[in-house]
C-alpha cells in the first residue's frame, strides 16, 4: 500500500497469535522486505516481530538479522544524515536490537563497534539522543568487561557534554538516564563523583532551572542521583581540592 499508516497498521496487527504462522520460511522474507520501509515505525515494528519468530525459527531469520546489524553499525560508521535521517534511523533500530531480549544475542559480539559507531557530539540533538538512549541499552546488555574500556575514555565525557545543553531538556534528560543505566549495568557507582567533580554541581544546578520544564527531566536527576549513590562529604571535599581524581 502507498500509505505507510496503512502499512503499520498492517504490520503491527500481527501480533504474538501469528508467531507461528509467521515463523514458516515462505513467510519470513516479507518480514525482512518490511526492514526496508521508508518509514521508521514500519521497519522498527517489522524488527519487533523477526525478533519474537527467532525464538521459534532461529535458523531462518538470525544469520540475517546478524546482517542486518552489521550494516546499521556500517550505516553509522559511513552514512550521512540526509532527509531520511539516515544515521538516526540506524541509532533507532539498533535501540531496538538491544531491547528485544531474543536480539540481544546478536548485539554481544558487536558492543565495542557499536559504541565506536555511535555519534555522540558535533551531531543534530535529534541523532545525540538517540545515541545516547543506544548507549543505555549498551549498558544493560553489554557484559562489564566489554563496556568498561569506553567509560572513562568516551562515554561519561560526552555524556557530561550532553548534560549541560540547556537548549534541549530532551537530551539532558536522556543523558541522565544514560549515565544511570551505564553505572546500573557496570556497577560503576559513587567513584563517578570522584573521578568527575563536576558531574555532582552540573546535575544539581538542572534542578533550579527546570521549575517550568516538565517534571520528568527533575525526576531523572533524582533518579540519577539514587543510582549513582551516596558519596562521603568529606572525601568529596577534599577531592575537589586536590583539583580532581
Amino acid at each position: 500500500d502507498l500509505s505507510p499508516v496503512v502499512r503499520l497498521c498492517i504490520v503491527r496487527g500481527l501480533d504474538e497469535r501469528y508467531d507461528g504462522y509467521l515463523s514458516l520460511l515462505d513467510l519470513v522474507a516479507p518480514l525482512f522486505l518490511a526492514l526496508e520501509d521508508e518509514a521508521l515505525a514500519v521497519r522498527a515494528s517489522a524488527l519487533q516481530i523477526l525478533g519474537r519468530v527467532s525464538r521459534i525459527n532461529p535458523a531462518a531469520t538470525l544469520p540475517r538479522l546478524r546482517r542486518v546489524l552489521i550494516d546499521l553499525i556500517v550505516e553509522l560508521q559511513c552514512g550521512g544524515d540526509d532527509f531520511r535521517g539516515g544515521r538516526e534511523m540506524a541509532t533507532r533500530l539498533i535501540v531496538i536490537f538491544l531491547r528485544e531480549e531474543a536480539l540481544q544475542r546478536l548485539t554481544r559480539p558487536l558492543v565495542s563497534s557499536i559504541i565506536a559507531a555511535l555519534p555522540l557530539a558535533g551531531v543534530a540533538p535529534r541523532l545525540a539522543t538517540a545515541s545516547l538512549e543506544a548507549l543505555g541499552e549498551l549498558a544493560a546488555v553489554a557484559h562489564d568487561d566489554s563496556i568498561d574500556p569506553w567509560l572513562r575514555e568516551r562515554l561519561i565525557s560526552h555524556i557530561l557534554e550532553n548534560v549541560q545543553d540547556q537548549n534541549s531538556s530532551q537530551k539532558q534528560r536522556v543523558s541522565l538516564w544514560a549515565l544511570g543505566k551505564i553505572a546500573y549495568g557496570t556497577g560503576y557507582v559513587v567513584r563517578p563523583y570522584l573521578d568527575y567533580p563536576q558531574l555532582l554541581t552540573q546535575a544539581a544546578d538542572i534542578l533550579p532551572t527546570t521549575k517550568r520544564a516538565s517534571w520528568d527531566l527533575r525526576r531523572e536527576v533524582f533518579r540519577t542521583f539514587g543510582i549513582l549513590g551516596a558519596l562521603d562529604p568529606d572525601r568529596f571535599g577534599s577531592t575537589r581540592k586536590g583539583g580532581g581524581k
